[in-house]
This record gives structure tokens, C-alpha cells and sequence, in this order.
């Protein structure tokens, strides 16, 4: 089961940067949206120095420009809990020497362990139920209400471009990703949306979650360039909904 990351966790190699922020004392029990992944992306970088830190931000949302989301984000099913898993150890298995030198897979990495942590916030610590009518789509409305805030608050950019020569990536040969596509999707959320209630997500949750999520990606990269054991999948388990076998 994961926890909240404290500063004891981060091994001392010296990569961070300046102290982490005050840790969120609240335990983090679908996917974050774009924004929450840029917020997060440009908060590590001002923790980590990077080589590269517009593809590392490219990394970071690239999974979701895909319709075959269960592939590009390595989930599988686990008979065993009842729930499908972010398989950390196969997209290491795959790209971990891309990710040594390679700031884009890096990202892709880190994307994958915020949706992991998301998934489990969702079900564990906010109670979310997917199976309320209409729930996903109202969900993804409260994401519209909120990229406003995330842009305002977090200072994000609408600045992302596709790397020179991306089809050419060994990431583009495991799934041909519509990454013009993605930067169309992702314009759209700096397209001002009008006032409403949210209908679950809030404000205030985003935050905790984009902290913790900020912890939990710092000191991995710590472990990462210590040559420490990493997170696995099972680190992330939630507890699902009934009839879950598609989540």
C-alpha cells in the first residue's frame, strides 16, 4: 500500500534541489487531466535539474495520446485483487535505458505512477463511484471547471511541441501516438470554460493530489539516479467498485 512520501524516504544523492514543501498529512487512497500532469511536470522541474525539460513535459502527457490507453499506459489486470495495475516493471523493462538518458521517457514514466496514484485517490480517499449516472462525463466537466484555476495557479504553459523527428522515437514503434492530435486536445483546455459548481472533483482535492503526487515522483527520481529499489505496481492498490473488470 503507498503512503505518503516524507522527506526520510528521499535518499541523499544530492539531485533535489531545494527543500520539498510541508507534506500534505492527509493519506492519498481514472487518470489525472493534462493540466494536473503539467502542474506536476513543471513543479519536479524546479526540484530536479533535467537535460531536457520540453521533453520531459512532452513525456509526461504522451500515454494519453492514444485511444488504446490501456496499452500506452501498461495497465494489467490482476486476478488475484480484482482490479487492473499500472505495470511499472514492463515499462521499465522496456525503456529503462532510454530513461537514463532520455528526459521524454523519463516523463512517460512519470505519468504513469501520477495516473497509478490518481486512480488509487479517487477510490480510496475520495470515494469516487463510477457507476452513478452520468458520473464520467460530469467528472470530466469538473476537469473543464478547473483548468482555469490550474492554469492561474500553477502558471502553466500552452507551449507544448512535438520533439523533431518523434515518429522516428522507439516510443512512436510501440504505439503510433497522435501526438498533433494530443497538442489540439490540450489547447482546448486553455479555451476559458464558463462558471459552475463542480459536481465531485474540487479545487481543493486537485491540490493535495498534485503535492503528493510532486513527493511521490521526487523521490522516485531520487531512487531512480541512487540505483534504489523503485515503486511496483502493487504499491498502488485501491480498492475497487462492484463489476470493476474494466477499471
Amino acid at each position: 500500500m503507498i503512503r505518503p512520501v516524507t522527506e526520510k524516504d528521499i535518499p541523499a544523492c544530492g539531485y533535489l534541489q531545494m527543500p520539498l514543501p510541508k507534506i500534505t498529512e492527509e493519506r492519498l487512497k481514472n487518470m489525472a487531466s493534462s493540466l494536473m500532469h503539467y502542474a506536476i511536470t513543471d513543479k519536479i522541474l524546479q526540484l530536479f535539474p533535467m537535460h531536457d525539460g520540453a521533453r520531459l513535459r512532452f513525456g509526461a502527457v504522451l500515454p494519453d495520446a492514444s485511444v488504446n490507453k490501456r496499452k500506452t499506459h501498461f495497465r494489467i489486470y490482476n486476478e488475484k485483487l480484482g482490479i487492473r495495475l499500472y505495470d511499472l516493471e514492463a515499462y521499465r523493462a522496456q525503456f529503462g535505458e532510454r530513461m537514463q538518458k532520455d528526459d521524454l521517457y523519463l516523463g512517460y514514466y512519470l505519468h504513469l505512477i501520477e495516473d497509478a496514484l490518481y486512480r488509487k485517490t479517487l477510490y480510496d480517499t475520495f470515494g469516487w463511484n463510477p457507476y452513478t449516472p452520468e458520473s464520467t462525463a460530469r467528472m470530466h466537466h469538473d476537469y473543464t471547471l478547473l483548468n482555469r484555476y490550474f492554469i492561474q495557479k500553477y502558471n502553466i504553459r500552452d507551449d507544448l511541441a512535438v520533439p523533431e523527428n518523434f515518429t522516428q522515437e522507439p516510443i512512436f514503434a510501440f504505439e503510433p501516438f497522435d501526438a498533433e492530435g494530443l497538442l489540439r486536445s490540450i489547447h482546448q483546455n486553455f479555451v476559458p470554460a464558463p462558471a459552475d459548481a463542480p459536481y465531485f472533483f474540487t479545487a481543493a482535492m486537485a491540490d493535495t493530489y498534485i503535492e503528493n503526487a510532486v513527493r511521490l515522483c521526487t523521490a522516485e527520481l531520487d531512487r531512480f539516479h541512487c540505483g534504489k529499489t523503485l515503486l511496483s505496481a502493487e504499491d498502488f492498490t485501491w480498492t475497487p467498485p462492484e463489476n470493476n473488470k474494466n477499471f
